[in-house]
């Protein structure tokens, strides 16, 4: 997750969830890549009290004309500015 330029990594279960809660306040938009299964359980737990954009990964393959190197922070970060027009 990349929130107030700050990079963060989570567990994909639910002390991974909790974290996100105790970080972001309720009511955020949250851009979560679409990653096969993986982030299904993130949009589930999440959705009632967050917007969530589930984001398709060609967006930001689409996007590599302007993208950094090829990384999990940066396509965070590419995914948490873009998340808003794309979604």
């Amino acid at each position: 997750m990349y929130f107030q330029g700050k990079l963060y990594e989570f567990p994909n279960d639910r002390q991974g969830f909790e974290k996100i809660r105790q970080i972001l306040p309720k009511g955020c938009k949250i851009g979560i890549e679409s990653t096969g299964v993986y982030h299904i359980n993130w949009v589930k737990y999440l959705c009632g009290d967050y917007e969530i954009r589930v984001v398709n990964p060609l967006i930001l393959k689409r996007l590599k004309d302007v993208r950094e190197k090829k990384s999990d922070k940066n396509d965070t970060k590419k995914l948490c500015r873009n998340s808003c027009k794309y979604g």
